[in-house]
């Protein structure tokens, strides 16, 4: 359910925990204590174990994160090498964008993985093209009052990482111009992209509780 409807739920169930600990003479009071903000404990993602995740196993094979384990990427053989260096490409964005919302500080960490990024790309662009390269046919349709058929296909490398949760950063890398076929690289080659987001130490309400446990893990 959306978290507006799951907030009045936590609010009772909060309430009858409170309700029962006072009942069985279980409560707390900081009379004379003196009680001290500390930061909530964060749970981050594991971002190596999201469902989808494309990776190469240990054994050299392509394997995608499942919901009850492992499963074998199918792509043809001509195509493995580019999915390898599409993984290269994906990752050295990822470890960018996370130096960056780590920090403000433009620091030397984060100009090395930018260069990494860059030298990644690079490579890949040389040796395959652009990653929104496709090839389009077009055969007449049935109906003659009717406009052609237009059939893109895109190469079976970046097919094989749609189910990826990083897919969409790694396509995001260029923009490709369909008419020219070329593309240029986007602002993250360049400068920072994300900024550091300022960890929410306390809540006014269950509903705001709800709202940053599913930004946070989801």
């Amino acid at each position: 359910g959306s978290a507006a409807a799951m907030a009045p739920a936590l609010q009772r169930a909060l309430g009858r925990i409170v309700a029962d600990a006072n009942a069985a003479g279980r409560g707390w009071a900081a009379a004379t204590t003196k009680v001290t903000d500390r930061p909530v404990a964060r749970v981050v993602q594991d971002q190596t174990r999201l469902v989808g995740r494309v990776y190469v196993s240990a054994t050299g094979e392509l394997e995608m994160i499942g919901l009850t384990g492992a499963e074998p990427v199918n792509v043809p053989k001509n195509a493995q090498a580019e999915v390898r260096m599409l993984l290269e490409l994906r990752d050295a964005a990822v470890n960018l964008l996370n130096a960056e919302a780590a920090t403000l500080d433009d620091s030397a960490e984060i100009a090395s993985l930018r260069a990494d990024l860059n030298r990644v790309y690079d490579g890949f662009l040389a040796k395959y093209g652009p990653l929104g390269r496709f090839t389009e046919t077009v055969r007449p349709n049935r109906d003659p009052l009717k406009e052609p058929i237009v059939t893109r296909r895109y190469p079976p490398a970046l097919k094989a990482l749609r189910t990826d949760p990083h897919f969409a950063t790694l396509v995001a890398l260029e923009h490709y111009n369909d008419d020219t076929g070329l593309a240029r690289k986007a602002t993250i080659f360049e400068k920072r992209v994300v900024a550091p987001i300022a960890d929410v130490q306390s809540v006014d309400s269950p509903d705001d509780a709800i709202r940053i446990s599913l930004d946070r893990v989801g």
